[in-house]
């Protein structure tokens, strides 16, 4: 977000270093903070759905749960489009475990896919506090291998951990920042903004903020949209099944009604901002949903689209669920950049309301949410789309005029070894990668398979664990169809290990094969190459061992994907007396 955004979206960093003096903030960050770890099977047991129910009693067999006293309490439960996430939470004598928890992803046939692992050790708890205080939750927090009673609060927008005594631990913000029957009606849109569209900056083709003003160059961006609305008594609402426009927060200017089906408004107007924010919800909702993500915020969520004088936006899961916009600076909610980041974190919430605790785990909220409003807006302007909030945020501090933020780069080089621990400037690493991939593979695929990898996050997922989920939904949903396509990003951003090519029997050292990957898919031709530059035959087979192809060369040659139906082949290559054969795809 913006400078005050920034500051904001830092807050809970900013109140956990108010607290190190207390005993025991070091071993609650240490729980809050360290990785779950990855299992790719619970015991030797049978990993799988038992009577259409999962069986939780093979967790009682992980060495953390040693103890008779405890047990795993499922939290929730969802299911995506490539199976079933259970999120269970550990106890011991029916006290939970502060930030203790293991994550089962299973597929569609109900076999694990993947385990995240985030257990307490509680082999030696023996003997267990017995809680003092009913205004807070009670937890039993792990100090030095032996359970601590402490306190968890929630009040408003703010999370706080208390000792026994009611001291402060840690306090920490919750909120997500950026950093009757419908019927349509029409309006007028930004979309995304007004000036992508036209392949301009900020400042260019004289259009500025200018304090919020109506002017004929700005509001010639508008475009004519139509959207879902409510009719009720005569009377639209800016509401539907996806969002409710609201006037929850200062500075209260009601909400827009109207006695026709038109909202028309010019851009100074707040009614022109709700607009906005329902419409882009809307229409990002409606796009999902035609590509089978259902349910990924199944309510009609809050919107306060002038909810603030700063500029400041979020979204807010506690103890209500809304989103608010900020007119500081460039009103929030006239860039649908900023509408699709906020909105993202409320599709984040409900496939995965296990919560974001990890400074990583952060930094993929946010970068998801990037990525999310990135592809939005490269729908209708592909000027600059990998820099996030166009108009909201890279604009000069002008004279007169509000200091504006700097935007967020999501065409960053960065890898990760080159994270800080900042979840702001870290995000850069993931949401760069995606979009490094959106270059690949179109828009409907790179949807479902980040949505669907999102489903599987526990609060302290990392980057490379979240490569991993990425790729795996890629094996469940295409059979590995873009498998080596993607691959080679997250190879690139250091974010895991995988298979970049698809030879399946490696050659000998004689000759090497190249763009096996684009080959398979069809997109580019295969190389052969002579390691030793001598003159080589090449035969390609059929699975049935027909001859498809035959070719002679003095030390390479390119074999075009072309002509080749999907299937097995094999390549025989020949040079003087040897002969080397290895097998490709073509799908």
């Amino acid at each position: 977000m913006k400078k005050l955004l920034f500051i904001a979206c830092l807050f809970p960093l900013i109140l956990l270093a108010q607290q190190p003096e207390h005993g025991l903030y070091g071993a609650l960050q240490q729980q809050l903070q360290k990785p779950a770890v990855r299992l790719n099977q619970l015991t030797t047991s049978t990993n799988e759905l038992n009577n259409g129910a999962f069986n939780v009693s093979i967790l009682k067999d992980l060495p953390q749960m040693n103890n008779s006293l405890a047990s795993c309490k499922l939290a929730y439960r969802s299911k995506s489009i490539i199976g079933t996430h259970l999120y269970f939470e550990q106890y011991v004598n029916d006290l939970k475990v502060c930030n203790s928890y293991i994550g089962v992803n299973l597929n569609q046939q109900g076999y694990i896919m993947s385990i995240f692992n985030h257990l307490t050790d509680v082999s030696n708890w023996h003997q267990i506090p017995i809680p003092a205080r009913t205004d807070a939750v009670p937890l039993l927090l792990p100090v030095n291998g032996l359970p601590e009673l402490i306190y968890e609060k929630q009040d408003n927008h703010y999370k706080s951990y208390l000792d026994k005594h009611g001291l402060l631990i840690l306090k920490t913000d919750q909120r997500l920042y950026f950093a009757s029957d419908d019927t349509l009606v029409n309006g007028k849109v930004f979309r995304p903004d007004p000036i992508t569209p036209s392949s301009l900056t900020y400042g260019q083709g004289g259009i500025l903020h200018h304090n919020d003003s109506d002017y004929a160059a700005i509001n010639n961006k508008r475009v004519d949209v139509t959207f879902p609305a409510t009719l009720l008594n005569d009377t639209f609402y800016l509401e539907n099944k996806y969002a409710r426009v609201v006037d929850l927060f200062a500075p209260y200017y009601g909400r827009a009604t109207s006695a026709t089906p038109s909202f028309n408004f010019t851009r100074k107007a707040n009614e022109f901002k709700e607009v906005m924010a329902l419409y882009h919800i809307s229409n990002l909702q409606t796009y999902l949903e035609s590509i089978g993500l259902d349910n990924l915020v199944p309510y009609a969520i809050k919107v306060d689209a002038h909810g603030s004088f700063a500029d400041l936006s979020a979204f807010n899961f506690t103890p209500d669920t809304f989103l608010t916009f900020g007119l500081g600076g460039i009103p929030d909610a006239e860039d649908a950049d900023v509408i699709i980041h906020e909105y993202t974190h409320a599709i984040s919430h409900t496939i995965a309301p296990s919560g974001v605790v990890s400074i990583q785990r952060r930094a993929l909220e946010e970068a998801n949410c990037d990525v999310m409003a990135a592809i939005y807006s490269r729908i209708y302007a592909p000027h600059n789309w990998r820099f996030i909030f166009n108009w909201d945020g890279p604009n000069p501090v002008v004279a007169g005029q509000f200091p504006f933020w700097s935007g967020r780069n999501a065409n960053s080089s960065k890898k990760y070894s080159d994270t800080t621990n900042n979840f702001y400037t870290d995000s850069e690493i993931w949401s760069s990668c995606i979009l490094d991939i959106a270059e690949e593979l179109d828009r409907e695929t790179l949807l479902k398979l980040l949505i669907a990898s999102m489903h599987a996050y526990t609060p302290n997922t990392t980057m490379a664990q979240a490569a991993q989920l990425f790729m795996e939904a890629d094996s469940v949903l295409f059979n590995k169809f873009n498998y080596w396509k993607i691959g080679k990003f997250f190879v690139n951003r250091e974010l895991g290990k995988f298979n970049t090519g698809m030879v399946n029997e490696p050659l000998q050292g004689r000759f090497s094969l190249t763009n096996t990957a684009g080959f398979a898919v069809g997109e580019s031709a295969l190389t052969i190459e002579s390691e030793n530059k001598e003159p080589m035959l090449c035969t390609i087979y059929d699975i049935t061992g027909k001859i498809m192809y035959q070719q002679s060369a003095t030390s390479s040659m390119t074999i075009h994907p072309d002509g080749f139906k999907h299937g097995v082949y094999v390549i025989e290559l020949q040079q003087h007396n040897s002969t080397q054969t290895v097998k490709v795809v073509r799908f």
